[in-house]
């Protein structure tokens, strides 16, 4: 039972280091379409 409960505990810890992960990673993801979109509105005004 203890190990249940340790591997339980590791799996928590995993899946809240992925959340931060996927936070960064939606954070450059939306740095990349605020460049895209005023790429695209540079391409238009030239």
């Amino acid at each position: 039972m203890a190990e249940i409960t340790r591997l339980v505990k590791e799996a928590g810890l995993k899946i809240g280091a992925l959340e931060s992960r996927s936070d960064e990673i939606g954070e450059v993801i939306q740095v990349i379409d605020d460049i895209a979109d005023q790429t695209n509105l540079l391409a238009l005004n030239a």
